[in-house]
Parts: structure tokens; sequence; C-alpha cells
């Protein structure tokens, strides 16, 4: 991370980064599946010509970002980066992909060739070795018990704050610009009902995970200022935003 000074208070300047949330194996509790490799250099690293093991996580809990439902999954569509040269996969029914990467600072995008199943994602490829998604269903669900309405013009930013790979708890969102039309929301107790920002004290909880939603996307990026505690520097941290998609996000503020 980065410091600097800025109307007389000190600024932490983050990134998505890996965690290790992203460090979930393919195939938990069964014999023979390899855990997937993390990324330790902050952009993707150069792979062997096998490819590279990874995994969309279509998420059974938003609040964490790294719930996984082991099946169902299959048939989605992951791009790295932009462009008629980006390389592609299609996942299997774990989630799992095989993708032979270069190095260099790309964008992960994960959508269903079918439109039915689960909203379009894209995740810095510095964010780690799994690509949370959430369903259609439980997206919209999600709205609903929080009074948020969709707006297909606008995107939401999941963003989880570990230290050390540890959820934080107790992060509260200082601004987001563009600013949302809704407060920020917080991981709490329900998977489907989150904390809003004007609850006294609002912050986020065990799972450390915040939502923006309907962020304008005019400027195709987000910046998004979080304090992990009353007297802590500022932080933030900037994400690509894009019309009707959600954008996963993991940052270590330690």
């Amino acid at each position: 991370m980065r410091h600097f000074v800025a109307a007389g208070f000190a600024v932490v300047v983050g990134a998505c980064q890996n965690n290790g949330a992203s460090n979930l194996p393919v195939n938990p509790g069964g014999g023979g599946g390899g855990g997937i490799g993390m990324h330790d250099d902050g952009g993707v690293d150069a792979s062997d010509a096998g490819g590279t093991q990874l995994r969309v996580c279509m998420l059974t809990d938003p609040r964490g970002l790294n719930d996984c439902a082991m099946t169902g999954v299959a048939g989605l569509m992951v791009t790295l980066g932009s462009g008629s040269a980006a390389p592609t996969a299609t996942t299997a029914d774990d989630g799992s992909f095989t993708m032979q990467l270069s190095s260099g600072s790309f964008t992960w995008s994960v959508v269903d060739p079918t439109g039915t199943l689960i909203v379009p994602t894209i995740m810095p490829a510095s964010g780690g070795s799994i690509i949370p998604v959430i369903t259609q269903l439980a997206y919209s669900s999600l709205q609903t018990a929080n009074s948020v309405s969709p707006d297909p013009s606008s995107a939401d930013v999941f963003l989880r704050v570990d230290a050390g790979a540890v959820p934080l708890q107790g992060v509260s969102v200082v601004s987001s610009l563009p600013p949302s039309p809704y407060v920020a929301f917080y991981d709490g107790s329900s998977n489907a009902k989150w904390t809003d920002g004007t609850t006294t004290g609002a912050a986020t909880g065990a799972k450390g995970t915040m939502w923006l939603p309907d962020l304008p996307t005019t400027s195709g990026s987000a910046t998004i200022t979080f304090v992990t505690s009353g007297d802590a520097p500022q932080q933030m941290v900037t994400v690509p935003i894009q019309p009707g998609t959600i954008t996963m996000c993991f940052t270590d503020a330690s």
C-alpha cells in the first residue's frame, strides 16, 4: 500500500490483493483434489504449458465471498483481459477451469452464456485464484431484503477487507466515488438482510465484507474510502466497474 497526506489526515492507498480466502481447494474434502495456487506479485503470474487451475466460486453465502457451491457451476465463460486475443475458458461443474496465464495486470470477467444463472462479474486478476459470483436468484433476494432497486445501468461492488488473510471486523465506508444512491451495507447475522450504514456503529461483521450497490459507471472505476477504526488512517481502493455488473475485490488492510 502507498501512503499520502490529504486534507490533514493520512490516507493509505491499496488494491485488490491475494489473501487466504483465495486459496481454496477445487475439491475440498475429497481425495486427490489439488489446491488452487495463489499469485504473490500483485498481478497474474506466468504459468507452465499445462495452464493454471483456477475456480469460479458460485457463492452460497454472499457475505464472505468464499462460500462456494460444489456443483451446478458448469458452462460459465471466463475471460482474462479484453479484446479478441483475450484467453477464455469454460467452467466445470464445480466451477474449476484451466487457463494459460501471462504476466501483467488484467481483469477477470465471468458471464453465463445463457444469461440466466449468475450476475455478470469482474474482478482484478491480482485478487487471487478464485472469482466469486452470485446467482441471479440470490442477488434478487439480496436486493429485495435490503430495499435496493435494480438499475441495469449501474454497477455494484463487493469488497472484503482482511488483515493478514483474516476477515476484518469493524470496517466502515467513509465515501465512494462515484457515490452510491444507497448507504453501504455490511455483512451481519443474516446472509440476506445486511446491516445498512444508517445503523449506529454500522461496520463489517465476522466476514469482513461490504456491499455498495448501484454505483454510476460513467467513469469506469470506483474509489472506495474506508476506515478500520476511529483513529486509524483512512484507506482507499480503486476497482473497475461496468454497467449491469458486480465487481468483486479482496483487499488487505494490515
